[in-house]
């Protein structure tokens, strides 16, 4: 199978895409930065309760024998 490359279209030609790329990235990063915003301000609104549970659920999945020692407390 020979690899054909394609010509533009006499109409049109090639389409400018870095254009289109840069005007959508600002836009993109505005949506990220205030979303990075909004999750910070729900994790503040965390009880102290809520934050141990969650450093016990991480440290338990990088960790399987924690997982495991707890269960046999658990028995």
């Amino acid at each position: 199978m020979k690899f054909i490359k394609k010509t533009p279209s006499k109409s049109g030609g090639k389409k400018p895409i870095n254009k289109k790329r840069r005007s959508k990235s600002p836009k993109r990063s505005k949506k990220q930065k205030s979303r990075k915003s909004k999750n910070q301000e729900r994790g503040s609104s965390l009880t102290a309760m809520d934050l141990d549970e969650q450093i016990t659920q991480q440290s338990e999945k990088s960790d399987p024998e924690i997982k495991r020692s707890k269960d046999l407390k658990e028995q």
